[in-house]
């Protein structure tokens, strides 16, 4: 009989420590998840009086700078899309480099030139065919998800990047 009440005694004191243990374990593991929702929400922060939320997320609507967007948005864009082959800048990479590109053609032919380039060179247009044949023929990408604004802030980008390079002694 005495050694039944050891046996009892034991298992009381095992059972409290697993109880125990199991309740330090989802404590901890409930922690740790509302540590990991809390790291998701970040303050925004600033780095030389901008906001580097409206830098690295060019989608933001709510921003006091409606220029900063689109300059960011048009950057991010040319970078994604056009950077491979052609240069902001005068210089040829695979195509021509695209300082001046407004001077050179309105904003509708560039338009319609992004987004379809084959159908500007098939509708026989001259300028077309002719940047065609300089580039060994080689066929530009077409863009036909851009939407308007799209295109327009990319050539707003290129613009502002030649004038800042003017700007640069």
């Amino acid at each position: 009989m005495a050694n039944y009440n050891i046996y009892i005694k034991i298992s009381k004191l095992i059972y409290k420590i697993v109880l125990a243990i199991s309740a330090l374990f989802f404590l901890t593991v409930y922690t740790f998840l509302q540590k990991q929702k809390l790291d998701y929400i970040q303050e925004p922060q600033f780095y030389c009086g901008t906001c580097m939320d409206e830098i690295n997320n060019p989608s933001l609507n709510e921003i006091n700078n409606p220029s900063l967007i689109k300059n960011v948005f048009g950057e991010t864009l040319f970078k994604n899309n056009c950077a491979q082959c052609h240069n902001a800048n005068a210089s040829m990479l695979v195509g021509p480099g695209l300082a001046g590109i407004k001077e050179r053609r309105d904003e509708e032919w560039l338009i319609k030139w992004i987004q379809n380039p084959q159908k500007v060179i098939q509708s026989g247009d001259k300028y077309a065919i002719k940047l065609f044949e300089k580039f060994n023929k080689t066929e530009m990408t077409a863009f036909t998800n851009f939407k308007e604004e799209e295109i327009l802030a990319i050539l707003e980008y290129i613009d502002e990047y030649n004038q800042s390079q003017k700007a640069i002694p």
